[in-house]
């Protein structure tokens, strides 16, 4: 759909769930996640919704896949190699060839993000303890805890210039959308609303936050807020 909501169209049409779309760095396709052939797995289609492709090919949960700023790799986070609770970080060419595994915790680690400029890849964890922010090396190497709070931290998002990470949390008692620094520091909340906002997404200068109440709903009417919230 348009920015402001017009012009809704319809890309997939199967009955089953397909899910966590992300478009290509060069808006021509999007990947996404469905379970259409029986389990969880990660597809791309081209923009318009044709030609569907399947990836990914394991009686395991393949999910929230997210493109590298050049458009020739897809990280995601699967349970392929583990626990069926418990959910890992891996990174495939974009033809879904030459998988590579990037995380060894037994915790559960996914919702994957690559930087801009695809040095490194920002995911939740919930290895001490409880669901926090980490950021790596796009090869695995050097995770860094960059939340530190009793809440529950998730799906961070990148912004263009790399210098924030918008992210959900429950710290102020419902899920609110915050952005801090990508060094971890000055975390602020942007939505201060009642409701529960789980899931944003940048465009230039702005971002797109989705209500969970209406997740199941076409992931809920847009709203679009500054990058300072307003």
């Amino acid at each position: 759909m348009n920015p402001n909501g017009e012009n809704l169209v319809r890309l997939t049409r199967t009955p089953e769930i397909d899910a966590a779309p992300r478009w290509s760095p060069d808006g021509r396709k999007i990947a996404f996640e469905s379970d259409r052939d029986g389990n969880p797995e990660i597809y791309v289609m081209d923009a318009d919704g044709e030609n569907p492709v399947r990836l990914t090919r394991e009686p395991a949960r393949d999910v929230v896949p997210c493109w590298s700023p050049d458009g020739r790799k897809i990280v995601f986070a699967s349970n392929r190699d583990g626990d069926l609770e418990d959910l890992e970080i891996y990174v495939m060419n974009a033809d879904g060839e030459n998988t590579i595994r990037l995380t060894r915790d037994p915790a559960w680690d996914g919702a994957p993000s690559w930087s801009p400029d695809g040095t490194k890849i920002a995911f939740e964890s919930d290895r001490d303890g409880n669901p926090e922010i980490y950021v790596m090396d796009a090869d695995g190497e050097n995770p860094v805890r960059l939340t530190r709070d009793f809440a529950k931290d998730g799906a961070p998002s990148w912004s263009p210039d790399g210098t924030k990470i918008v992210f959900r949390s429950n710290r102020d008692g419902n899920p609110e959308i915050y952005v801090m620094d990508a060094s971890g520091e000055n975390p602020t909340n942007l939505t201060q609303h009642p409701a529960e906002d789980e899931v944003a997404s940048w465009s230039p200068g702005q971002l797109a936050v989705f209500p969970k109440a209406r997740l199941l709903t076409l992931w809920g009417k847009i709203k679009t807020t500054q990058g300072d919230g307003r």
